[in-house]
């Protein structure tokens, strides 16, 4: 991902675009970034599951909260102890 985001930085700070693009036949082009990330398949219902998620995790710790950064442990934990509730639940054992 850090690969990545430097890879873009490099490439928007060449004349200030992206230096990739795709040509269509018509002649029109548009910058080649989207490549291999197809967004056109995001279901709405997951966008939707994500954002509620989000305003869950602001009403208890303030908006972005996430972004002040914890220790990557912490993550784990708080996962495992979904993904056990989950399994508890009776789903695991598909």
């Amino acid at each position: 991902m850090i690969i990545n985001i430097i890879y873009e930085t490099i490439n928007m700070m060449k004349g200030g675009i992206v230096s990739k693009k795709t040509v269509y036949e018509t002649g029109a082009s548009r910058s080649a970034d989207v490549e291999g990330v197809r967004y056109d398949l995001v279901p709405p219902e997951g966008v939707e599951a994500v954002a509620k998620a989000m305003h869950v995790g602001a009403v208890g710790h303030g908006d972005n909260n996430w972004k002040k950064g914890l220790k990557n442990s912490v993550y784990v934990n708080h996962a495992l102890r979904h993904i056990y509730i989950y399994m508890k639940e009776g789903h695991g054992s598909e």
